[in-house]
């Protein structure tokens, strides 16, 4: 209620924010809400490089509901983008998300392939990362806004 109601890019990352939170505490429909106007407000002033963010976050919320198919979806647009953009943070947590998402949609082989390559770019000392990461909820391992 403090922000600016004009939409702005700066007003489009706090409702990412926003959004996302509203998504941890369970009130999802507010959470999509507030992250799909974030991104049309991004894309509307051309800020397509920050895009991944509500994307992502959107991808933790249709994990969250069980909507697999719209979480590849979006999870695979901001791994493109970051990959575009080069940005490390986002590629990271794509990779996490994305193969969290094949790995509830029984797509092991995705799930590991993207897990490996996490585990090669991020953390090449740590070996187990991809059987680890294939045991647990990645969601309960990571947050997109710390």
């Amino acid at each position: 209620r403090l922000i600016d109601s004009e939409p702005s890019v700066a007003r489009a990352q706090i409702l990412d924010n926003l959004g996302y939170c509203r998504l941890v505490q369970g009130r999802h429909d507010e959470g999509f809400r507030l992250l799909f106007e974030s991104l049309r407000t991004l894309r509307r002033f051309g800020a397509e490089r920050l895009t991944t963010g509500p994307l992502l976050s959107l991808v933790y919320g249709y994990l969250e509901i069980g909507r697999l198919t719209h979480a590849v979806r979006h999870g695979q647009r901001a791994f493109d983008l970051a990959e575009r953009y080069g940005d490390l943070n986002a590629i990271k947590y794509a990779h996490y998300l994305l193969g969290e998402t094949y790995n509830q949609l029984g797509y092991e082989e995705e799930a590991r392939n993207l897990f490996c390559d996490l585990q090669r770019r991020f953390y090449p000392g740590a070996p187990n990362v991809p059987e680890l990461l294939l045991a647990v909820d990645v969601r309960t391992l990571i947050n997109l806004k710390a």
